[in-house]
């Protein structure tokens, strides 16, 4: 994808900072990405900068002489709140990055790690990122406008129906004919609607967890290689040996997720994706791999049943991946605060089906909101964290592959997801 020329404000005071990103930006300019910046140093400054003028996206220091901490990104917001904005710390702090990315934000960089190819991948991410935010709001606006208008005509012929006894048997077929025609409206912008969504989204994620992926992959053989040649050189009675050999098997971990990583990007970025054999236990390692480090992290106890005689079934690899990804997220979102953090994941051959079930010990889902939880961005997680289009993708693919997706849950004690996918599918004889 061509941006064309990006118009970048740089808001920072400290001069040196605003030199190096310059000279990065100088340098990172290629026949796919040709910047052109502008420099202020006060936020006062900036917002008169934006009044005459038109930018792409703005890089914000945080820490200026006239405004300081969010304060200066909520008065960026409010003046051009289409504008992405990328901010600029001293520090690593994940607080302060959760806090920003809420309060509008796309994304932040810590100034003394800053290269070349990471500001340039940031600032198309934010691009991108504000650019599909964009299309979510027309289109979600475009929905309450449409369904507004049928319940006008609804509330129509309803005053119809009360005025006109003589029609009345006309004036009832008439409200059920448009509340038939308004769940098939909805029904396929609905449907239409995750598919962009997804599309997008993913499509940029795919980008972003591909480019990361490549970019790690050098220096992770390199240590690989690295280790195992001083292994070679290392008595194994060396107190050394066995740290060395740790760097070895860790490393080798980390090349296993990054090439997870890499199949989890691809099947997003190259289009339809073709029906294929596989194993679900084969899946669904890959993912608890990829989210290792959360679960380690966060003292999540992950148990998995899946007997050794589990069928292979026929499915898009990529698309499963993504359901069982968002269905173990959402457990560990769920179990975050709870006491007791226990995860099942459990794999039943059923005659020509196969059940998988996802089950968390999380403080549960309210009865009232049951019926909602696969409706287009319906959350109960904090602003910034949920899109609420996780379950609905997950239900679409699941139905694309003549599945079912039903859920069980007690507040207080927990919830249970349970997958239903054919063996077959009908895709054996086309393959």
């Amino acid at each position: 994808m061509g941006y064309g020329i990006i118009r970048i404000l740089l808001i920072e005071d400290s001069v040196s900072v605003v030199n190096h990103i310059q000279e990065i930006l100088t340098k990172a300019n290629s026949h796919d990405f040709e910047a052109e910046s502008s420099y202020v140093d006060r936020i006062s400054v900036g917002l008169e900068y934006l009044a005459k003028n038109e930018v792409d996206v703005i890089l914000l220091d945080l820490m200026l002489p006239d405004s300081q901490g969010t304060d200066s990104l909520m008065k960026i917001c409010a003046q051009v709140p289409e504008v992405p904005i990328v901010v600029l710390t001293g520090l690593r702090d994940e607080i302060l990055a959760m806090e920003i990315i809420k309060k509008g934000a796309q994304d932040y960089l810590v100034k003394g790690q800053i290269d070349g190819d990471l500001l340039k991948r940031s600032i198309l991410y934010a691009i991108e990122h504000k650019r599909v935010e964009g299309e979510l709001k027309k289109y979600r606006e475009h929905l309450e406008e449409l369904i507004k208008e049928r319940t006008d005509e609804l509330n129509t012929v309803n005053r119809q129906l009360k005025k006109e006894v003589s029609g009345r048997k006309n004036a009832e077929e008439s409200l059920e004919n448009s509340f038939s025609e308004l769940g098939e409206v909805y029904k396929r912008l609905a449907q239409s609607h995750s598919q962009l969504i997804q599309a997008e989204k993913m499509g940029a994620v795919g980008t972003l967890a591909a480019g990361i992926a490549h970019e790690l992959n050098n220096p992770l053989m390199a240590i690989l290689n690295f280790s195992s040649y001083c292994l070679k050189k290392t008595d194994k009675k060396d107190r050394r040996y066995s740290f060395l050999k740790d760097i070895e098997l860790e490393t080798g971990r980390c090349i296993e997720i990054v090439s997870y990583l890499l199949t989890f990007s691809h099947s997003e970025q190259d289009g339809e994706e073709a029906f294929q054999s596989e194993d679900l236990a084969r899946i669904i390692q890959r993912v608890v791999s990829i989210l290792s480090y959360r679960i380690e992290k966060e003292k999540v106890s992950l148990s998995t049943h899946i007997p050794e005689d589990n069928p292979q079934i026929w499915v898009k690899v990529g698309s499963i991946q993504q359901v069982i990804l968002n269905l173990l997220t959402n457990a560990l979102d769920a179990v975050e605060e709870s006491q007791k953090k226990e995860i099942k994941i459990e794999v039943h051959p059923d005659g020509d089906c196969v059940n998988l079930t996802v089950a968390n010990t999380g403080r549960g889902i309210a009865p009232e909101i049951m019926t909602k939880i696969y409706d287009p961005f319906f959350t109960t997680k904090p602003v910034g964290k949920g899109t609420g289009l996780g379950l609905t993708i997950s239900r679409n693919i699941i139905n694309a592959h003549g599945g079912d997706i039903t859920c069980e849950s007690k507040p207080g004690l927990g919830t249970t997801f349970k997958i239903t996918l054919p063996i077959k599918n009908g895709q054996e004889e086309t393959l």
